[in-house]
């Protein structure tokens, strides 16, 4: 998620990022121009890229599902490849471009995303060429030219998506974007989240539903049978017990002064960001909200 601060403070200062590390290393076999992964568990792996965005690779013993598919840029096809020749499932958490940029490679695949994300997912594939001339980059002439044709399933709450000895579950997370899911892996007690719940939370974009939705959708995660969650541009887990300063955060929309922002892969969507901690000591990383222009209301 990159952006511009509008103030006396940096974007370095104020986005500063964590220097946590998992205890499980990526594997260097597994080595492919603009991705790297980390080994999350002996079933979870998370891919990711140069620009942050991630993965995630859930791999059973007779299916792999792959949670999200980053931007496009890469050729995430090949590197999946290189990972597991089981049958592929993908789930898309929901419909931004650096989520489902990367889904025109897998045309063949079992695709899945809720159906409220499809206008999303349609004005973010026309929006792509716009991000890279804002952010410098290439695309694949295919991407770049729309010639690719997806079929998504509809996806809602309590989908079970059996790979043998491992599951994922569909949970319904709504905030970010009317339709974003997570998947709850009950065996590994870990919820994947995209941007559903996030140390640095977006709700500004047109499509992002009130704060009322998203702390409901805190709450609803908190109560999950799970320990840990891996978000959508993270390469580790955060404990359960993040989720509390994630609400402490929402609690400071309209109670501390905001900052203007401005989103540098589409500068017209703006908002207003709210800093809680530069670097918290529990997970390492900025802890910060981003509401709609004049969003102040005062929460309890």
């Amino acid at each position: 998620m990159q952006g511009e601060l509008t103030d006396t403070r940096t974007a370095d200062s104020a986005l500063a990022q964590g220097e946590l590390t998992d205890t499980r290393t990526a594997d260097p076999v597994l080595t492919q121009a603009g991705i790297t992964n980390t080994r999350i568990t002996d079933h979870i792996l998370q891919i990711s890229d140069s620009r942050g965005n991630a993965c995630t690779l859930i791999t059973g013993k007779d299916r792999a599902l792959l949670f999200d598919a980053m931007t496009g840029e890469e050729d995430l096809r090949s590197y999946v490849g290189k990972i597991t020749d089981l049958p592929l499932t993908i789930v898309a958490s929901h419909g931004h471009y650096d989520h489902t940029g990367g889904l025109w490679q897998f045309e063949d695949a079992d695709l899945y995303m809720n159906s409220a994300e499809l206008e999303i997912y349609e004005e973010n594939c026309r929006l792509i060429p716009e991000v890279m001339r804002n952010t410098g980059g290439t695309l694949p002439e295919k991407l770049l030219l729309g010639e690719y044709e997806v079929h998504f399933q509809d996806i809602s709450e309590g989908k079970i998506f059996p790979l043998g000895g491992i599951t994922a579950e569909a949970v319904e997370l709504p905030g970010h974007t009317p339709g974003s899911m997570g998947l709850l892996i009950r065996e590994e007690r870990i919820i994947l989240v995209g941007d559903a719940v996030s140390p640095q939370m977006c709700l500004f974009f047109p499509e992002s539903l009130p704060m009322e939705t998203y702390l409901l959708t805190l709450s609803k995660v908190r109560d999950l049978p799970a320990d840990r969650i891996l978000g959508g541009h993270f390469t580790r887990c955060f404990p359960m017990e993040s989720v509390d300063l994630f609400f402490k955060c929402a609690g400071i929309v309209g109670k501390k002064r905001g900052i203007a922002y401005r989103f540098l892969p589409l500068p017209r969507y703006h908002g207003t960001f709210y800093l809680y901690d530069v670097r918290s000591k529990l997970i390492g990383e900025t802890i910060c909200i981003i509401v709609p222009d004049g969003e102040g209301s005062c929460l309890t």
